[in-house]
């Protein structure tokens, strides 16, 4: 019986290995506000693009839900879309590291509702453009429900959630 060379048995096994991919790939912090910038130039190159309005939505709602001016997203791989960020979801942003009060000082009110607006006004245009989109809907009633009673000031309406007890 003869046996086979090393180098051929290297580099049969290497045909049956699968190839690699990068996993547990971190995300990077990045600023609301560049990210708001930045997606709006992809709106505005792609105004029917229901993802690029919902993105700088779910942006506003992240900052205005962790009370930060910064939130994770991947430059590429799970939820990137050609030239959009992917954005981390809630257990990604809270999980990820746990930050000092240096680093994420307190927002007050106004600069809170402003994310809070923002992230209503891109919800309802991400939901014009695709209606039956579940994550968009539930995106913008869940923001809806923590912004219960809040008054937004550009359009001096309260938000309810819920009909108005009698």
């Amino acid at each position: 019986m003869k046996r086979l060379a090393p180098h051929l048995v290297a580099a049969l096994a290497l045909t049956l290995v699968p190839p690699s991919r990068a996993e547990f790939i971190l995300p990077t912090l990045a600023p609301v506000d560049r990210l708001a910038e930045n997606i709006g130039l992809y709106v505005e190159a792609h105004p029917t693009d229901a993802q690029g309005h919902y993105l700088p939505g779910r942006v506003h709602a992240l900052a205005f839900i962790h009370q930060r001016d910064d939130v994770y997203v991947w430059r590429e791989g799970p939820g990137t879309k050609d030239e959009l960020p992917g954005v981390c979801d809630d257990d990604g942003q809270r999980g990820l590291v746990e930050p000092t009060p240096d680093e994420h000082p307190q927002r007050d009110e106004a600069q809170a509702l402003d994310h809070l607006e923002r992230a209503l006004l891109a919800y309802r245009r991400a939901l014009e453009l695709a209606p039956e989109e579940a994550v968009f809907q539930l995106s913008f009633a869940h923001v809806l429900e923590l912004a219960d009673g809040r008054v937004l000031p550009t359009y001096d309406w309260v938000v309810r959630s819920k009909p108005a007890a009698p």
